[in-house]
């Protein structure tokens, strides 16, 4: 597993309890980590904003995105409950949908096709005629994709984007790095997932020239086309890509 260890933290991680079900031990080897963005400032400053007045709606596009949101909302002292309350949710993945329920009364939008196109597409259909000149909330990752903001303003939508975190290579000494290369140099990792297109890089750097020999032996399973796209780029050989969530990550594993 090479997805933050932020994202891995808590008595059960869902993707290693899901690669436990299906008989697999799961090997934590974190390639990416997460940090606010230089300018908190100015995330601060649309926080606040977004309290004071909510949008029409807000995009969170993945559990660290609710993740952030709600820690940074606290540290600004506002009650991120009220303010989810007060608009409505599109979220991409189940995931993120679930990272949502400790929070009551909300009104989650939840899209019927992954990607960005499936979410802009679920509120255009939630919003209906009231999309034209609604403002869309979207804090994202720095370097996030752009489908879903241009979509939505395609539509006529008013789309306030803004870097809510970013994403970064983890270090080579974080724990789990240097053991799970260690492992994929002895040949005893049978597979290997990446959940992002961040994740892959981060993967690359680590490993350095051996991440393409490293990735040879195991079957490689990326989730969505753009992180497969991401991986071959890199010079990988991808077995499985899943569209969706855990669940399909796991399950396109497990039949290729």
């Amino acid at each position: 597993m090479t997805r933050a260890s932020e994202s891995a933290r808590g008595a059960v991680d869902p993707l290693a309890r899901l690669l436990r079900d299906q008989g697999a031990e799961a090997v934590a080897m974190p390639c990416v980590r997460f940090e606010w963005p230089e300018d908190t400032a100015a995330l601060d400053a649309k926080l606040r904003a977004l309290s004071d007045d909510p949008a029409d709606a807000l995009v969170l596009s993945s559990p660290q995105a609710v993740a952030r949101f709600v820690s940074r909302m606290e540290s600004i002292q506002k009650n991120p409950e009220s303010v989810l309350q007060r608009m409505p949710i599109a979220v991409a993945g189940a995931g993120t949908a679930r990272s949502l329920k400790q929070f009551e009364y909300l009104r989650v939008i939840k899209p019927k096709v992954t990607g960005a196109a499936g979410l802009a597409e679920a509120l255009k259909v939630a919003l209906g005629p009231l999309l034209r000149g609604a403002r869309i909330a979207l804090p994202r990752a720095q370097g996030g994709s752009p489908e879903a903001e241009a979509l939505l303003t395609s539509w006529g939508a008013e789309v306030d984007a803004f870097v809510l975190y970013r994403t970064e290579t983890e270090r080579p000494d974080a724990q789990g790095v240097q053991s799970g290369l260690h492992a994929l140099r002895a040949g005893q990792i049978d597979a290997i997932t990446f959940g992002s297109g961040s994740a892959v890089t981060g993967f690359c750097d680590l490993a350095g020239g051996e991440a393409k020999a490293l990735a040879e032996k195991p079957k490689v399973a990326c989730m969505g086309e753009k992180c497969a796209s991401v991986a071959r780029d890199r010079g990988l050989r991808v077995d499985a890509i899943a569209d969706g969530d855990f669940e399909a990550l796991v399950d396109a594993l497990a039949r290729c």
